[in-house]
């Protein structure tokens, strides 16, 4: 699931990318939005994303094209050993 979000964090559009990461979010108004892996999604496949894509949509625009993400397994949490201590009154 990719986010469009505006410059206040309101998220103003969603959609799905097919199988082969094609998306399309059609009848976006002028402005600047951030691009992103809806992090929610992110968390639930235990995924992680270092991609925010910055754009600009202006009035003369068809399409913008070339944002592309990236994304992979989260890195695993090293547990370390508890330490317990008793000290005397």
């Amino acid at each position: 699931v990719l986010e469009l979000v505006d410059q206040t964090g309101r998220v103003v559009a969603t959609t799905r990318s097919a199988s082969d990461g094609y998306y399309l979010i059609p009848g976006i108004k002028a402005g600047a939005y951030q691009l992103r892996v809806s992090p929610d999604q992110l968390a639930a496949l235990d995924l992680v994303s270092d991609n925010l894509a910055s754009i600009t949509i202006n009035t003369a625009a068809d399409f913008v094209t070339g944002i592309n993400f990236t994304v992979k397994k989260a890195p695993k949490m090293q547990s370390l050993p508890a330490v317990l201590a008793h000290s005397e009154p």
